[in-house]
């Protein structure tokens, strides 16, 4: 199986930043919500960063809000509305996780030809593991 992994590197009052691997090699950064879990709180669905672990993520599910497939983490605690996807600052998410260049404190930059990127590489296969520390 394909594998992905974010390795976050800031965890912050109102975000956090992480790297993006995919099958080792980096390919972005990515910007979350606050990392509840890691500050000894409980998760908030749509209010928190995804917590640490191992999911499987779908590049196949369709997306009513973005109207096409988006990569989706799967079997996430009772929710499938957890996407990887365009956007710059935590306002721009509810809990998924954006992707872009982290040159700006606090945000992603070139988020929407990141996501081309990887939406490209993602594509060439349907189930992807992800894991998150």
């Amino acid at each position: 199986m394909q594998r992905i992994n974010i390795t976050r590197t800031a965890r912050k009052e109102g975000y956090t930043i992480g790297k993006l691997y995919v099958n080792g090699t980096y390919v972005c950064d990515t910007l979350e919500l606050y990392d509840r879990t890691f500050f000894g709180e409980d998760f908030k669905l749509g209010t928190s960063a995804v917590p640490v672990g191992i999911y499987r993520l779908s590049t196949t599910e369709w997306s009513p809000r973005f109207q096409k497939p988006m990569p989706r983490i799967m079997d996430f605690q009772g929710s499938r509305n957890i996407l990887i996807h365009v956007g710059n600052y935590p306002k721009d998410t509810e809990g998924c996780i954006l992707v872009g260049k982290n040159s700006v404190v606090g945000m992603v930059c070139n988020s929407r030809t990141t996501f081309e990127h990887l939406q490209q590489m993602l594509n060439k296969h349907e189930t992807w593991k992800l894991i998150i520390d």
